[in-house]
C-alpha cells in the first residue's frame, strides 16, 4: 500500500473555480433502492433501471482518465484524531480500486475518446495519500479553497493531468462548499491542471449521504467516493466528457439505486451501480447485461469500415464508410443482435424515421424508435424492419460515402457487412 506522508508546512496555491458536476444528492429516506449486503456483487449481472429516463451517455469530445491515479489528501489537523477509521477505510478502498478482481471499474472501459482510446486498469488506482497537517481544516471552506488544496496536493505528488483525481478528504465538524445543509453528499470539478473531488466527512450527514445502508457507518465513504471516482473516469474535465442529454453522468444515473457490497482484494465496501450505454442500464459488473453485446468494427465487402464522420456526436452527423483505422469512429456496440448499433453513445439512424430507397443514415440520440432497429441477416445484410430495406453503402463507394437505406438484395456487396466476432 501506498504509506501516508505527513505533510506540515505552510503553502499558498491559487485554482481556477470550474462549475462542480456529478453531484451526489443526498438521500431521501423510502426512496427506491434496495439495501442488504451481498457476498459478491461481482458476480451479478443484473441490469437495473436508471432513476430517470435517459437516452444513454454521450461523448462531448475531451478526455478520459486512461490510466486512473487516484491521491487522498486527508486535509487538517483534525485527522490526528480518526476514531472511525475513515482512513483506512479509503484506502483500503482505492487499493482495491482498479487491481485484480475489480470488474465494477472496468465498466467505465466501454467509453473511448476520439483517438478510441478506453480506461485501462492494471492494478490500485491510489497513488498516494498525504495528511495535510499545515493548519486546520476551514469550518467552512468555499470551492476555490478545496480547489487550492487540491492544487496543493497535486503539487506536493508532482501529479497532473486528466489521468489525476485528487480527492480533498474533509474532517468532521466541518462545512466545506456548505455541505451538508446544500443538499447534496460530495461532488468533482477541475482545478485548470487536475481534476480533483470534495469528499466531505459523508457520516456527519448520516443516512442521508449513506451511512448504514449497507453493511455499517462507513458504506458513505464508499458510495459517494466510488460515485465521484466512476465519473471523473468517463468525465474529467466536467462536461467534456460522457453525459446524457440533461447533463447527468454515469453514477448520477444510477444514483443510490440498488445499493450493494462489491468485493475487491482489499475488502467488501457498499457500492452504487454504474450506468452502462452497451447494458442499457445501471450495472455493478463490466459483465453486467453484456450477453448479447458485441463491440469492434463493421466492414464492407470493400474493406471499407463503418465510420462516425469526423468522430462526431452532433445530431445527424453522417454515418459513412471508410479506411480502417482503429479509432473510436469505428468502434460500433451491437446491442443484442436485432436492436441497436452504437458509437460514442449515439445510435445508427435512418435519418427521419423514412422509409424510401436512398433515405440517408446518420447518428441520432437513442430513443427506442424502429428507425434505430437492424436485425443481421445470415446473408450479411443489415436489416430494418420498420422501413423493410437494408443498410447500404451508397453505390458500393469509397471513402467517404454516406450509408444509405435501399431495397434489400440478395448478394449485393454494397449491402453485406461483416459485424464484430460473435455478434451473429
Amino acid at each position: 500500500f501506498p504509506s501516508i506522508i505527513v505533510h506540515s508546512h505552510g503553502r499558498n496555491y491559487n485554482a481556477e473555480v470550474v462549475k462542480p458536476t456529478g453531484i451526489v444528492p443526498q438521500h431521501t429516506t423510502g426512496s427506491a433502492h434496495a439495501s442488504g449486503a451481498m457476498p459478491n456483487v461481482n458476480a451479478d449481472t443484473t441490469v437495473y433501471p436508471p432513476n430517470t429516463s435517459t437516452s444513454g451517455l454521450s461523448y462531448h469530445g475531451g478526455p478520459l482518465e486512461l490510466t486512473p491515479h487516484v491521491y487522498l489528501d486527508f486535509w487538517g489537523t483534525q485527522w490526528q484524531n480518526d476514531p472511525n477509521g475513515v482512513v483506512n477505510y479509503m484506502m483500503n478502498l482505492f487499493n482495491g480500486l482498479g487491481a485484480s478482481g475489480d470488474s465494477w471499474s472496468t465498466s467505465t472501459s466501454q467509453y473511448r475518446d476520439s483517438n478510441g482510446n478506453a480506461p485501462a486498469f492494471t492494478g490500485a488506482v491510489l497513488a498516494g495519500a498525504i495528511y495535510d497537517y499545515s493548519g486546520a481544516a476551514p469550518a467552512s471552506a468555499s470551492q476555490s479553497d478545496i480547489a487550492n488544496e487540491a492544487n496543493f496536493a497535486a503539487s506536493y505528488f508532482k501529479a497532473s493531468g486528466t489521468n489525476v483525481d485528487i480527492v480533498v478528504v474533509s474532517p468532521s465538524g466541518t462545512h466545506p462548499d456548505n455541505f451538508p445543509n446544500a443538499g447534496w453528499c460530495a461532488w468533482h470539478s477541475w482545478t485548470g491542471s487536475v481534476g480533483y473531488t470534495n469528499l466531505p466527512y459523508v457520516l456527519d450527514a448520516g443516512g442521508s449521504c449513506g451511512a448504514n445502508s449497507v453493511q455499517n457507518a462507513l458504506d458513505g465513504f464508499s458510495i459517494v467516493a466510488g460515485h465521484e471516482y466512476a465519473e471523473a473516469v468517463t468525465d474529467p474535465v466536467p462536461g467534456s466528457g460522457y453525459l446524457d442529454s440533461n447533463g447527468e453522468e454515469n453514477g448520477d444515473l444510477c444514483a443510490w439505486d440498488h445499493l450493494e457490497t462489491v468485493s475487491l482484494g482489499t475488502g467488501a465496501f457498499a457500492m452504487q451501480p454504474l450506468y452502462s450505454n452497451s447494458a442499457g442500464g445501471c450495472v455493478y459488473s463490466s459483465g453486467g447485461g453484456t450477453s448479447g453485446q458485441w463491440t469492434g468494427t463493421i466492414v464492407n465487402a470493400n474493406g471499407l469500415c463503418m465510420d462516425d464522420r469526423s468522430s462526431s456526436t452532433a445530431l445527424f452527423n453522417p454515418v459513412q464508410v471508410w479506411t480502417c483505422n482503429n479509432t473510436g469512429a469505428q468502434q460500433w456496440t451491437v446491442v443484442q443482435a436485432g436492436s441497436t448499433i452504437r458509437d460514442f453513445g449515439m445510435c445508427l439512424d435512418i435519418n427521419g424515421g423514412g422509409t424510401a430507397d436512398g433515405t440517408t443514415v446518420d447518428l441520432y440520440t437513442c430513443n427506442n424508435t424502429g428507425a434505430q432497429v437492424w436485425i443481421p441477416q445470415s446473408g450479411g445484410q443489415l436489416y430494418n424492419p420498420q422501413s423493410n430495406k437494408c443498410l447500404d453503402d451508397t453505390n458500393y463507394g469509397g471513402s467517404g460515402t454516406q450509408l444509405q437505406i435501399w431495397d434489400c438484395t440478395a448478394n449485393d456487396s454494397a449491402q453485406n457487412w461483416t459485424l464484430p466476432a460473435g455478434a451473429i
